[in-house]
């Protein structure tokens, strides 16, 4: 009997991070560069400032400090050998609403730096830093909308800038909405066989969308002898063959975001 208290020997999953697939054990710097990549910059720029603040008053504030305490914590254990760090940022989620707490307590400190002789002058300043917190966040949201999954930061470029740095597009099967499910109940012909890309999920969530008549119940879903291929964009998890097709191939049908495949029908 053998027993294992490694998330690795049991669901290993396969990661695009910086160019280069990592079968499970990710670099100790993975969860901040991530979390840089996916968090609008003006709002790293108030963590840094909340920490900065911190550091001003000595770590004797308890309302900034257990926001920092508790972010830190998170982010320390996500760099552990044994820390899983698939799935984009998804694994991260316990940290951010501290992050964003922290941010928070950043701008704070910013906002009671001002001199309030003028309040014309304060208020917009707070009118510059609302603007820059929320028309980045918005905008880049828009440019992917609906596939949130697939946002990225100013930072590194958003969408385009990290598929080119070599981060993943995505990581779920967000992208099979209603619309993507119309194209591909359009092109694909009677009794057609379709191979999703990462199977062990793929098939079962096909079938289930087929079973609920989303996608034509004579679509045969298989992971074997298919004669179309659903390529979607989790880099981490293609074969040479897929990796192939989706760097070269010629799709009949494809979802593209800033130039940036997110799905394609082969």
């Amino acid at each position: 009997l053998r027993l294992s208290f490694l998330r690795s020997h049991i669901i290993p999953i396969s990661t695009l991070y910086l160019g280069r697939v990592y079968a499970y054990d990710l670099p100790w710097h993975h969860p901040w560069v991530m979390i840089l990549a996916t968090t609008p910059f003006f709002t790293a720029i108030a963590i840094l400032a909340g920490l900065f603040g911190l550091a001003v008053k000595k770590f004797k504030d308890s309302d900034g400090g257990l926001f920092a305490i508790v972010a830190l914590t998170f982010m320390i254990s996500f760099m552990l050998p044994s820390s899983p760090g698939h799935d984009g940022i998804r694994l991260f989620l316990p940290a951010l609403p501290f992050l964003a707490g922290l941010s928070g307590w950043g701008i704070n400190f910013i906002l009671k730096r001002r001199d309030d002789s003028s309040r014309v002058k304060n208020r917009l300043v707070e009118y510059i830093i609302a603007a820059s917190l929320l028309l980045p966040s918005a905008s880049g949201l828009i440019i992917v909308h609906p596939y949130e999954l697939a946002y990225y930061s100013g930072l590194v470029g958003g969408i385009k800038g990290a598929n080119r740095l070599g981060f993943e597009t995505t990581f779920w099967l967000d992208v099979l909405n209603q619309d993507t499910l119309k194209e591909i109940n359009s092109i694909l012909p009677p009794g057609a066989s379709l191979f999703p890309i990462f199977p062990r999920y793929g098939c079962r969530h096909l079938e289930f969308l087929r079973d609920g008549g989303f996608l034509r119940r004579d679509i045969r879903i298989t992971q074997r002898d298919a004669g179309w291929y659903l390529l979607i964009g989790r880099q981490g998890l293609f074969s040479d063959f897929e990796r192939l097709i989706y760097d070269a191939g010629f799709p009949v049908w494809e979802l593209k975001k800033r130039g940036v495949t997110l799905a394609a029908l082969y």
